[in-house]
């Protein structure tokens, strides 16, 4: 497929149809106030008022029709730009054309589904009478910059020897790589920014209201489970040797994949850490015992990052328990010091220290990423005290 045309499987397969002087002036309009919308990231409020009057004027079904068509080829224009762009750079450079573009395009639809909301509603009623052809403004931008920019940022170049396009997918890992061995730093996340692109534009053209992994697990998820495991493999064999080394390892994997940081869906990270949870499961009592050292040191953000870790193989329960205790002996500590005291401690510094300690532990159970067990250690620290 070219990236000059449009690609063979257009969601629009109605006649051309010419233009009536009579709707020309008012098509102008519209459509400038259409480019202004999506250059702009705003909507000038005419431009809702102008759209309205033009479908409203003439409510021939040409006029709608005439209007489509003009949005998806100006939606065409410009992503053949970037498409091309992306046809000539390779690596680090594409990712950023990419994802910039990305940001920038994903920002215009927006601003032009809500100028375009009178053909919006136009749209539902036409796939009602079962006209399949037509999409709402942000559907049709998402499907052409799949079918246009992802295909040419994907397609492989003349001589690379390869021959699975995946061009970007390739460029991606080898970002991650670097990323993870601090070889560059991903300050602009151009790494979230691509994944979640994938995700905005898996939509079906025959259903475009549900969300689908089809396209990110297609060009990410799958491969980066399969690449993710092959880690975790190494680590898990260790176990039967040296569970304590091996747990750390492992701790020190799963707490990078749960961090909001790493920029990889939930869908992708919960599936990781399922599955080294279910390899794990028996060396819970190696974590019980790393977690209570940690707890007895002070530890608090150690011992939640092993929680966090037993959370996957059902080990939490033992973890919740060794949590109280610990914040029961914490606070009796308080009220002795204050007993040994006596008078010269004042109620205000008692409720001050204590008040130091709830913080303590309260930022134990903020700093971890198992946000459905909080709830029952925030139990068990409100017990405690």
């Amino acid at each position: 497929m070219s990236v000059l045309t449009a690609p063979p499987s257009r969601p629009l397969n109605v006649p051309r149809p010419i233009i009536p002087k009579e709707w020309a002036g008012e098509l102008e309009i519209v459509m400038k106030n259409v480019e202004s919308a999506f250059v702009s990231k705003k909507v000038d409020p005419k431009a809702y008022t102008n759209i309205h009057n033009y479908l409203s004027n003439n409510v021939d079904y040409r006029a709608f029709t005439l209007l489509f068509e003009k949005l998806d080829e100006y939606l065409v224009t410009h992503l053949n730009q970037l498409a091309l762009k992306c046809s000539s750079v390779h690596g680090v450079a594409l990712l950023q054309h990419y994802a910039f573009g990305w940001k920038s395009y994903q920002a215009g639809a927006e601003a032009l589904d809500r100028c375009l909301r009178p053909l919006n509603k136009r749209v539902v009623q036409e796939r009602f009478m079962g006209r399949k052809d037509f999409f709402p403004a942000k559907t049709l931008a998402l499907l052409r910059w799949k079918h246009i920019v992802l295909a040419a940022a994907q397609a492989d170049l003349p001589g690379s020897g390869r021959t699975n396009n995946r061009r970007l997918t390739h460029a991606l890992f080898d970002y991650i790589r670097q990323d993870r061995s601090q070889a560059i730093v991903d300050e602009d996340h151009i790494v979230e920014t691509i994944l979640y692109s994938f995700i905005a534009i898996g939509i079906s053209e025959q259903n475009f209201k549900d969300e689908s992994y089809d396209i990110y697990n297609l060009y990410f998820g799958d491969a980066f489970v399969s690449k993710e495991q092959g880690v975790f493999g190494q680590y898990l064999q260790g176990l039967k040797y040296n569970p304590e080394d091996y747990l750390f390892h492992i701790e020190e994997l799963m707490w990078f994949m749960g961090k909001p940081s790493t920029n990889v869906p939930d869908v992708t990270r919960k599936r990781l850490l399922d599955i080294v949870g279910v390899h794990i499961k028996e060396y819970v009592p190696h974590m019980t015992d790393m977690c209570e050292s940690r707890l007895a040191g002070h530890d608090f953000i150690g011992a939640m990052r092993v929680h966090a870790m037993m959370a996957h193989c059902d080990g939490s329960e033992t973890f919740i328990t060794k949590f109280r205790k610990t914040v029961e002996a914490e606070g009796s500590r308080v009220a002795s010091r204050m007993a040994e005291g006596g008078d010269e401690v004042t109620p205000q510094e008692y409720v001050k220290r204590l008040y130091a300690l709830y913080t303590a532990f309260t930022k134990c159970y903020g700093d971890t990423t198992t946000g459905t067990l909080n709830g029952a250690l925030r139990a068990a620290r409100d017990g405690a005290f």
